[in-house]
């Protein structure tokens, strides 16, 4: 009899568990739906194992938080091509992509903050500003004389989609 028990306890958790990740997926669909940008927002999402038991509140740090790794990255990258180059053009204009990402990071997580503390308003403005300063930076490569193609227009872009649909995200809070 006590087996017995033991089984039905564990196959009750076990389809709790199971039900609770259902939700969170369809939370992560539901809440994707309301962005310009399904596919990237769900398999960002789903690309994280906090999502199976975050709110929308959790699904937006989420969001924020592969916003701010992404523009880690391309940080390193400029500072790399910046080393690589001596083509002046490209140069001022890596220069310049180091100030807006620097921009950028600090404004990432100042939105962090503001999603945990409910300031959504503030958030979103936040996230806003990120995607300015990316394109500040993809525009810095056609100004000032010459035009170069800018090396970062890829990982820009990158970043302009996770910031839009993050923004779309922390709209849905409030």
């Amino acid at each position: 009899m006590r087996s017995l028990k033991w089984i039905i306890a564990c196959l009750t958790l076990f389809v709790l568990s199971q039900s609770r990740g259902s939700v969170s997926t369809d939370l992560v669909q539901e809440t994707c739906h309301k962005t310009t940008n399904y596919d990237l927002c769900v398999s960002s999402l789903k690309s994280d194992p906090r999502s199976s038991t975050a709110d929308a509140k959790g699904l937006a740090r989420i969001a924020l938080d592969q916003t701010l790794t992404n523009s880690v990255d391309t940080q390193a990258r400029i500072a790399r091509l910046f080393n690589e180059t001596s083509d002046e053009y490209i140069r001022k204009g890596l220069g310049t992509c180091k100030d807006e990402y620097d921009l950028g990071v600090g404004k990432i997580t100042e939105a962090t903050k503001n999603v945990i503390l409910s300031r959504f308003v503030e958030a979103r403005n936040d996230v806003a500003d990120v995607a300015d300063e990316v394109n500040t930076c993809e525009e810095s490569f056609s100004r000032g004389g010459r035009w170069r193609q800018s090396p970062l227009t890829d990982r820009n872009n990158v970043i302009v989609r996770f910031a839009k649909f993050t923004g779309e995200i922390i709209a849905i809070l409030g």
